[in-house]
């Protein structure tokens, strides 16, 4: 099978759009040539030649490119103005409404003119149009279609001793009370009954009704379900034998029907061997490739992802101190399940809004406390801190071992990072062991739950991209000197040899 290639043969639309990043001054006293960096990694770096690079230095710049050449490492363009120092509020938001193409230029002149002027007083204007202003009036001259529904609600009986005569009070406030005669007013008392208007005399204060049927005591389950389904039209009647016919006979048992009963990792071992072709195993691939689909859809419309993993410690039945470290492994099958479930509650919300608009509920979570910011917030510190303090040697335990690094967490600050001991400027003699795990770098093997030391700093190579490096000093490794790399802990890189244009 061959990789399909292409040729590019021309360019229809070039994008115009500025750039906006910071300048790399050249290293090179006096050169008009420096490098610019763009804010949008998927940008390549671009080639500008300006005189202003000390003072442009640490501040948010755009940049227009104005072509590539055939045979140079990365484009030609010109420096178009300043936004402002970097890290400031206003220069931050600047950049983000330029690289995502939100309008934020000034109104002109034209939309201006249209705003009342500065001595404009909306209580002024009320006030000297408030003698001219009359409040609309108007006459009923006749009723187009009459409102035929029935209405829902408790009688009130009347104070008079065998009154036949009483009012109905809506559960639907905003309709009247009802005149209705009856004799059974004693047996109704804390009924929900259903009452029919029949019509409304001229000079009358309330319409006249009749009484149709009781559907209950107030407060049952039954009875408030049915007002609710009467008062907003939804069809609930029983049905038709046409309908029961289609369901399965009343010894229908959903557990004999079941062909198996599968779990995560069983299901996922079905769906993994490609050997099997019975129609369960096709079944499980078929809604797998369905969950796919529905999962890039919810994405597609917005949808976050904030599943996190989730882990496990073993304890040590006398001690109870931890000793081992698990990590539940996700499968393709529970992000099936998970997806059905998700477009089930979907369609019930739909179906609930599509019957119930003014009584569907919408969960709204309330805001979210200011401690549940307080790891954000103290991330954040940490770079300041370490941009003020400079190289720090820090105690730190061993949280994870991974095959050419480990990761330490340094309890003082609450801050994890990973240490490296394979690159391709330091080699180091490296074995892994799943077993324990177990990492042993040179002879000095690392456990989870070591007790280490660390140098971390702040690596500012990126102004753009800063982030904090850590650098195992305790216990030492033979031939992994921390006075031979950097401040940040990683080796110094070798300079590289001037390109030939």
């Amino acid at each position: 099978m061959r990789q399909p290639t292409g040729k590019v043969v021309g360019i229809i639309k070039r994008n115009s759009r500025p750039l906006c990043g910071m300048l790399m001054p050249s290293p090179i006293k006096e050169a008009t040539c420096h490098l610019f960096m763009p804010a949008d990694r998927r940008m390549p770096r671009v080639r500008v030649e300006t005189r202003q690079a000390a003072s442009l230095q640490a501040h948010r710049i755009m940049v227009a490119i104005g072509g590539w050449l055939r045979h140079s490492r990365y484009p030609n363009g010109h420096f178009v103005r300043s936004l402002g120092e970097c890290g400031d509020k206003e220069t931050e938001t600047e950049v983000l409404l330029l690289e995502h193409d939100v309008p934020h230029q000034p109104f002109s002149q034209a939309v201006l003119a249209c705003l009342p002027p500065p001595t404009f007083s909306i209580r002024a204007e009320l006030k000297a149009e408030s003698g001219k202003m009359r409040r609309p009036t108007g006459k009923v001259v006749g009723i187009i279609k009459r409102n035929s529904r029935p209405l829902c609600g408790i009688l009130m009986p009347s104070p008079i001793k065998e009154a036949t005569r009483h009012l109905f009070t809506p559960a639907d406030r905003r309709m009247p009370r009802v005149r209705v005669e009856t004799r059974q007013a004693a047996s109704l008392q804390a009924h929900r009954i259903v009452v029919a208007i029949d019509g409304w005399l001229r000079h009358s204060r309330y319409p006249n009704g009749h009484f149709v049927r009781s559907l209950g005591e107030c407060g049952d389950k039954e009875t408030e379900t049915e007002v609710l389904l009467l008062e907003h039209d939804v069809p609930h009647q029983p049905f038709s034998q046409a309908v029961l016919a289609c369901l399965p006979p009343p010894t229908f048992s959903i557990t004999a029907e079941v062909r198996m009963r599968l779990t995560y990792a069983e299901a996922q071992l079905m769906m993994d061997d490609a050997g099997r072709k019975d129609p369960v195993t096709s079944s499980l691939r078929g809604l797998n490739s369905l969950a796919k689909i529905l999962k890039q859809r919810r994405i597609q419309n917005g949808a976050l992802t904030l599943a996190s993993p989730e882990v496990r410690f073993h304890m040590d039945s006398e001690t109870h101190d931890p000793i081992d470290l698990q990590t539940k492994e996700l499968k393709e099958t529970n992000s099936m399940a998970e997806e059905f479930m998700l477009l089930a509650n979907i369609s019930v919300a739909e179906r609930i809004v599509g019957e119930f608009p003014e009584c569907a509920l919408l969960r709204r979570h309330p805001a979210p406390p200011p401690s549940n910011y307080d790891i954000l917030v103290k991330a954040a510190k940490s770079k300041l801190f370490f941009k003020s303090k400079g190289v720090v040697s820090e105690e730190g335990f061993v949280l994870f071992v991974r095959k050419n690094a480990v990761v330490v967490l340094i309890p003082k600050y609450g801050l994890e990072g990973t240490v490296f001991f394979d690159s391709k400027d330091l080699k180091l003699n490296v074995t892994f062991d799943e077993e324990g795990p177990t990492l042993c770098v040179e002879g000095i093997a690392l456990n989870m739950f070591d007790r280490v030391c660390v140098r971390v700093s702040l690596d500012s190579s990126n102004l753009q991209h800063q982030r904090i490096r850590m650098h195992l000093v305790r216990p030492e490794i033979p031939g992994y000197n921390p006075a031979e790399s950097t401040p940040w802990g990683s080796p110094s890189p070798r300079p590289k040899k001037p390109r030939q244009h």
